[in-house]
């Protein structure tokens, strides 16, 4: 499987190291139920602690590290084409870290068995479909592409400091949440009922 996924990647050192170390935790968090089926719980989380031990005493750049990493922890996150899971996601991770975590979950599914192998992949595809018209419509996903910012919230009288922060990211919250519109006027009205 780890093979297939390398060879099913795109030629980038760390799409290739990714799939290289993403299941690596498996060995060590497999458990046999008692209908003889294998279960690996936890296994990206501690597959992503052996690869980073692995890469720093490589010597590799802390940004590859983490990058690789990253992707290892959430590889096997599965999607639905529904805006607001994606946007979290994008939110999260980034835009080119998303991008290429969908990336590597293609190569992840092409590497399985046939089990719903299509049926994955289908759902994979209108994944990115609805990831790549999020960004084409400039839709609302991080602070950046909020309608207010930092200093609309002090002209609520807020107080500098760590509150600004949070009701910023309720309202992103809100907005990903499709409970409220990405506008100016919508966006100060609720965060005064927040204040």
């Amino acid at each position: 499987h780890t093979v297939s996924s390398v060879k099913n990647t795109p030629p980038d050192p760390v799409l290739r190291m990714t799939m290289l170390l993403h299941d690596i935790g498996k060995p060590m968090t497999m458990h046999t139920d008692e209908k003889g089926a294998s279960h690996f719980p936890n296994h990206p989380k501690l597959s992503c602690a052996m690869a980073k031990s692995i890469l720093t005493d490589l010597r590799f750049p802390n940004d590859f590290i983490s990058t690789v990493t990253l992707l290892i922890e959430n590889h096997d996150n599965r999607y639905t084409p529904d805006a607001p899971m994606i946007k979290r996601c994008m939110r999260d991770l980034g835009v080119e870290n998303t991008r290429k975590l969908l990336t590597i979950q293609r190569a992840d599914i092409l590497a399985q068995s046939n089990y719903k192998r299509a049926e994955k992949l289908s759902t994979l595809d209108s994944v990115v479909e609805e990831f790549e018209r999020i960004l084409d419509k400039k839709e609302c996903f991080n602070l950046e592409s909020l309608a207010v910012n930092g200093k609309d919230i002090i002209h609520l009288g807020v107080v500098k400091g760590e509150k600004i922060g949070q009701i910023l990211r309720t309202l992103l919250d809100y907005v990903i949440d499709e409970k409220l519109k990405n506008e100016k006027d919508a966006l100060l009205n609720f965060a005064k009922t927040i204040i």
